[in-house]
């Protein structure tokens, strides 16, 4: 285990980042702004800093040089965790002091490796931190007689194969594959085209024989004999004869009219009433 400090203005990153180290078992102090992780640096001597770039009351590449004055802090590796990852950013990072610096986002996972490879790279922290100068040894120490020869190391018995375990009968009907369709009857071979007889040779005409004389062309159209015209009505009979505008005496222009009807008894329905 660990002691990180982190220094994180963003309050959802940092608990992020608290919550992935501390689930990775390691010791974690989370801190706002730069000010406030190099005073915390100073009391508890960490053996790995992650600082944001950009906080407030002071930057990351601030608290970095100031820590870097620190003779106690020097050999402390520190990483900055920042979403700008220009070149100029990563090498001011790099000039200020820092070990690795790592853009954001990034995945938990992710995060975990990196802390583990740097405390590994480093050799800080409680699995691979180094004794000062100086301090007494924890070793256990060996007894005086001197060591006792280990025994010969014997070859591991040969295991018997494991047998294939048979696999679970399935649940389901059984279904049968399907039949493969019937094999498609070649197609027939072309037959060869069937011989023609020889067309025998169109006799000769016998000796003197003429060819019939062509038809004669039609002569010229038979000329018809003209239609008389078709004689007109004959003019309607004037009414009066010539110099009279009207009829003579006894001449009635108009069709009588005609008498009365006598009247019939049947046909008075109120005369049998009376």
């Amino acid at each position: 285990m660990a002691k990180i400090l982190i220094a994180e203005d963003e309050p959802d990153i940092r608990d992020l980042i608290t919550f992935t180290l501390r689930f990775a078992g390691h010791e974690v102090i989370a801190t706002p702004n730069g000010a406030e992780a190099y005073e915390k640096a100073k009391e508890v001597i960490p053996d790995l800093i992650m600082m944001d770039v950009r906080m407030p009351r002071m930057t990351g590449y601030e608290a970095c040089r100031k820590m870097k004055e620190i003779d106690a802090l020097k050999p402390v590796p520190v990483v900055f965790l920042s979403a700008k990852g220009q070149e100029s950013e990563v090498q001011a990072g790099l000039d200020a002091g820092a070990v690795e610096y790592i853009l954001k986002p990034f995945a938990p996972d992710q995060l975990t490796a990196k802390v583990k490879s740097l405390l590994e790279k480093y050799g800080t922290g409680a699995s691979g931190a180094q004794a000062p100068a100086g301090a007494p040894s924890t070793a256990p120490r060996t007894p005086a007689s001197g060591p006792s020869p280990s025994p010969a190391p014997q070859a591991p018995a040969p295991q018997p194969p494991t047998p294939a375990r048979p696999s679970a009968p399935s649940s389901a009907p059984y279904t049968p594959p399907p039949a493969a369709p019937p094999a498609r009857p070649a197609a027939p071979s072309p037959q060869p085209p069937r011989p023609q007889p020889p067309m025998p040779p169109r006799p000769a005409s016998p000796p003197g024989f003429q060819p019939p004389a062509p038809s004669q062309p039609p002569g010229p159209p038979r000329p018809q004999p003209p239609v008389p015209p078709r004689p007109s009505a004959p003019p309607s009979r004037p009414p009066f004869p010539p110099g009279r505008t009207s009829p003579p005496p006894g001449i009635r222009t108009t069709p009588p009219t005609p008498p009365p009807r006598p009247s019939n008894p049947t046909d008075n329905p109120d005369k049998d009433k009376n």
